[in-house]
């Protein structure tokens, strides 16, 4: 990490400060509790606001699930090139397109996990959590290690689930510092390192984290030049928005978790949470990213 002068800490401190300030006040007018943590992957700038807090992950949560299969692959117990029959019994409504084929595709782990990831597609998700076990995901979690971070069972997912919680669960920090644990190569062997982060990049939601970004989620389809591009996942229920993803502005990274719960959903048309995890990521973006 390279060493600020005088002058730039005291700019550096004031921007934090004024960033903070901004996202506090955003924050307080949101009818219910968010945490936001960020940092750059050089370890130079920071933010925390209530980054310890635990929130229900909502989708968010299958990062893990995905990270789980990557993990087991890099130690040779499962194949993503595994084969498995897909049963009706674990299909989910939602978000998704598997609740609307046909019984008997035979879907590799690798193909479920780009479809949990890209589309959300939560029968996907039930489909691997099946696979690998609660349990399992669960201890591999731990190992990282985050204390505060678990998945639970999908199998009885509701629209209407306002039991989040149990669906899954993390603080801003632990789902932020996992991606920066990740983007340095720690967790994984390098070409599942490489694969997780090129499954998340096709994530096609362009909203919330990036709807403020100079962001293209087709670029690299069109072999188009990306200097701005998002690698994340959101979640979301009726009761809580999320999204964790690595940004990369510019030649520079940083790392953002925003996490929401208890923000009641009166109108299908506006999410105040959606705002907030956009209003947060456009703040960071223009105070963080290099001018090009």
């Amino acid at each position: 990490m390279r060493r600020f002068d005088s002058s730039e800490f005291v700019i550096l401190m004031h921007q934090i400060s004024t960033i903070e300030s901004a996202i506090n006040t955003l924050i307080e007018s949101l009818p219910g509790e968010a945490g936001v943590w960020a940092q750059s992957t050089c370890g130079s700038q920071e933010i925390a606001i209530h980054p310890d807090a635990v929130f229900p992950t909502a989708s968010s949560v299958k990062m893990f699930v995905f990270f789980a299969a990557l993990h087991m692959a890099d130690r040779r117990q499962i194949s993503l090139s595994e084969r498995i029959i897909l049963d009706k019994q674990l299909a989910q409504p939602g978000s998704g397109v598997l609740y609307y084929l046909d019984d008997g595709l035979k879907p590799s782990v690798g193909d479920l996990a780009k479809l949990m990831m890209m589309i959300s597609d939560n029968t996907a998700t039930n489909v691997l959590i099946d696979y690998i076990g609660v349990g399992t995901i669960n201890q591999i979690i731990s190992e990282i290690p985050l204390e505060n971070t678990r998945t639970g069972s999908w199998g009885h997912f509701k629209s209407d689930e306002r039991e989040s919680l149990s669906l899954g669960s993390s603080t801003p920090r632990e789902m932020g510092e996992f991606l920066l644990r990740m983007r340095a190569g720690e967790l994984l062997s390098e070409s599942l390192t490489e694969y997780f982060w090129n499954v998340l990049r096709i994530q096609k939601y362009i909203d919330p984290l990036r709807r403020h970004l100079p962001a293209d989620p087709w670029a690299r389809e069109w072999e188009k030049p990306e200097p701005v591009w998002v690698a994340s996942k959101p979640g979301h229920l009726i009761d809580c928005t999320t999204e964790t993803g690595l940004i990369h502005a510019h030649g520079k990274e940083w790392v953002l978790s925003v996490m929401t719960k208890d923000v009641p959903l009166e109108e299908l048309d506006t999410d105040p949470a959606e705002e907030l995890v956009s209003e947060v990521s456009r703040l960071i973006f223009e105070a963080w990213s290099p001018q090009p």
